[in-house]
């Protein structure tokens, strides 16, 4: 930093006060090569969206259990037993009883 020696030869030899300076001046040059640099990170394009039907059969099981802690046939009993299609869903919302229960125990089955 030739700017830093520059302007503790012009001061006297207090330390403070070259001390102050140059903390002074680090600041500044960290702080212009951040501005200067542009964004920390580059720019990621969006993932493009692509609607597909949720199938349970595509899971794979040890997935299944190590997520929703149920394996197919035991998730298929409980979207009978709590009678999901009986649910009023809401901004017209209508996933299958499946998929709903499915978010529901992951919800649930937390800390993984």
């Amino acid at each position: 930093m030739p700017q830093l020696t520059q302007l503790t030869q012009l001061i006297d030899d207090d330390q403070g006060i070259r001390t102050a300076i140059a903390l002074a001046l680090a600041i500044v040059v960290i702080l212009s090569q951040h501005l200067v640099g542009g964004p920390r990170h580059p720019y990621i394009k969006p993932v493009e969206y692509e609607r597909s039907e949720f199938d349970l059969d595509r899971i794979l099981p040890e997935r299944l259990r190590r997520m929703m802690r149920f394996n197919k046939e035991e998730i298929r009993l409980l979207v009978d037993y709590f009678a999901i299609d009986a649910i009023e869903w809401s901004n017209c919302a209508k996933p299958s009883f499946e998929l709903a229960l499915c978010c529901l125990l992951y919800k649930l089955f937390y800390p993984r």
